[in-house]
């Protein structure tokens, strides 16, 4: 599964959601590379981590953004906040994407926290693709 996964996951980095956007206000997620720092620092099991932060834009409704955490394999939602100590541990919302991730739609069955793989591998993609790299070393 875990295969099937990665595969799925490299080919739908070629695709793109137009919600995801480079184009995002710095203001929204300042401080980016202080705070992935610190969450790696906090978190992290190896010296290295890939992490991609890719803005959301969705129409009359704020900003937020996902992060992809290659090696922790993880998406965590990163909601601005106007405090500048903000600490990505404490998202409301983090997937392990190896417990959290169903194969389809109905095997949710009105889980709260679980998501489909679809999803996941489409937000994972445009995180790769639309996303900004932050190399953080532990």
């Amino acid at each position: 599964m875990t295969r099937i996964f990665t595969v799925f996951i490299l080919l739908m980095t070629l695709s793109g959601n137009p919600a995801f956007s480079k184009d995002a206000e710095p203001s929204v997620f300042p401080q980016s590379e202080k705070v992935l720092k610190a969450l790696v620092k906090e978190k992290a099991d190896v010296t290295t981590n890939h992490l991609y932060v890719s803005p959301v834009k969705k129409a009359g409704k704020d900003e937020f953004a996902w992060v992809y955490w290659k090696e922790k394999r993880q998406l965590i939602l990163w909601e601005p906040f106007d405090t500048q100590e903000w600490k990505l541990s404490f998202s409301r919302r983090t997937l392990n994407l190896d417990k959290d991730v169903v194969p389809t739609a109905e095997d949710i069955k009105g889980s709260t926290y679980l998501v489909d793989e679809d999803w996941a591998c489409r937000t994972i993609g445009d995180c790769m693709k639309n996303g900004q790299e932050y190399i953080v070393q532990k």
